[in-house]
């Protein structure tokens, strides 16, 4: 399952449409999702969804961007967005899949959950629950309970719903980073230098920095810090940049008034037409068209 050098963009049921909505919720089972492409799901990116799933029983082999592992089952499985990530599954392994925007990481409701872990500064990564039954049925508890209220759809986002999504997302997050959890951990230095840039990144995309400045500030050559990008997230540094500035605007389009030219120049854009094309390349509509679609009217 070894990935390929350009790793695919999509949406939710494998759709390449990227302007997933700033409510969206879906749960759907493993086999729903893996039987339809043979159990084996090529290397792909979501740019606009974060995901869990939950191995309950059968086998899964999970690659979480170059890192292919079979863990002991239950295991979670935890995909900030955009993230690279591949399964190949045994027929009828069972289990759960959660999607929810990224948009609605801003929701209060969720609490505190780690936000920039999630909004795509670090890779997928995995726990496994072998050696914690009453951790791994209280997280299946709480997939079914979202599941029971709309499977296969888009669920209502209500408090019930958001509360057992941000326990979810605490528990997911607390696990994979822990010292002692089973996920690979960053031991190489290139590994550690691209943890340190998606870092960054999410700190000043909105400062016009150039890449020789992103590698000055990491104390590496612009080369180096190109060769660990490709290596790691598949993508050039720019290419980075220019994903965590999507979602921001989608995010500032959905949640704010602000014209399209004073959300470009928030972002470091000092042509909004130039914007205005950058985010219709990456997200599929124009940001008229996509804060028409999605905009929350606040009373």
């Amino acid at each position: 399952m070894q990935q390929p050098p350009g790793i695919r963009e999509v949406g939710l049921f494998g759709q390449e449409s990227f302007a997933a909505g700033a409510d969206l919720i879906h749960v759907e089972t493993i086999a729903a999702s893996a039987r339809v492409h043979d159990w084996s799901i090529s290397a792909h990116r979501h740019p606009t969804l974060v995901q869990l799933a939950l191995v309950t029983d059968g086998g899964a082999a999970i690659d979480t961007g170059g890192d292919l592992r079979r863990p002991p089952l239950p295991a979670l499985v935890v995909t900030p967005c955009d993230c690279p990530h591949a399964f190949e599954f045994d027929p009828g392994t069972g289990g759960w899949v959660l999607s929810i925007s990224v948009e609605l990481l801003d929701d209060p409701r969720l609490g505190a959950v780690d936000r920039d872990y999630l909004r795509g500064g670090a890779r997928a990564s995995v726990a496994t629950l072998a050696g914690a039954p009453e951790r791994a049925a209280l997280i299946d508890g709480l997939f079914r309970h979202i599941a029971a209220r709309e499977l296969h759809s888009q669920v209502p986002v209500n408090a019930a719903t958001c509360a057992s999504v941000a326990l979810i997302l605490a528990l997911g997050v607390e696990m994979v980073q822990r010292p002692e959890s089973s996920s690979p951990p960053l031991e190489s230095d290139r590994r550690e230098l691209f943890r340190r840039f998606m870092t960054l990144v999410g700190k000043r995309h909105r400062e016009s920095w150039t890449i020789p400045e992103y590698a000055d500030a990491l104390g590496c050559s612009q080369a180096t810090l190109t060769r660990v990008c490709r290596e790691f997230g598949r993508r050039s540094p720019a290419q980075i940049v220019i994903a965590r500035r999507l979602i921001e605007a989608r995010r500032l389009l959905t949640f704010t008034d602000a014209s399209v030219a004073r959300i470009a120049d928030a972002l470091g854009y000092r042509d909004p037409a130039y914007f205005a094309r950058n985010f219709a390349s990456g997200v599929g509509i124009s940001p008229a068209a996509y804060r028409k679609r999605h905009m929350r009217r606040v009373a």
